[in-house]
């Protein structure tokens, strides 16, 4: 298995041969991260809806928007690999420092999917 930081070095190193680091921004990147994040929740809706319908993953309608939905996670990583490349960080300590953020918050998600936070 290859780990995390060898797929993030070849998607730096690809994107460096075709000129997007250094040729993009940091901003470039994030509007792109945005169009990618638009098809990954048009994805995830055609899923919802399609589990509300009873259709089964094996079903092919079921498995396009399934492929459509983890094409749309990757393609967020590389813009997102991308951005940090060109701002000198790197997805991992990003990562990190959120979760240092979150790691003692405490709540539940309620059954409309809202998370509430307890009270400090």
């Amino acid at each position: 298995m290859t780990s995390f930081a060898d797929v993030e070095l070849k998607i730096i190193r690809w994107a460096e041969a075709r000129k997007i680091i250094p040729n993009s921004t940091a901003k470039a990147q994030a509007i792109k991260t945005l169009e990618e994040a638009g098809e990954l929740l048009e994805a995830a809706t055609a899923l919802d809806v399609l589990d509300s319908l009873g259709i089964e993953e094996d079903h092919p309608i079921y498995k396009h928007w399934s492929e459509k939905y983890d094409d749309a996670v990757g393609d967020i990583e590389v813009t997102l690999i991308n951005g940090c490349a060109l701002k000198g960080t790197d997805v991992t300590s990003c990562t990190y420092g959120s979760y240092f953020e979150i790691k003692d918050r405490t709540g539940h998600m309620n059954e409309q999917g809202i998370f509430i936070k307890d009270a400090s």
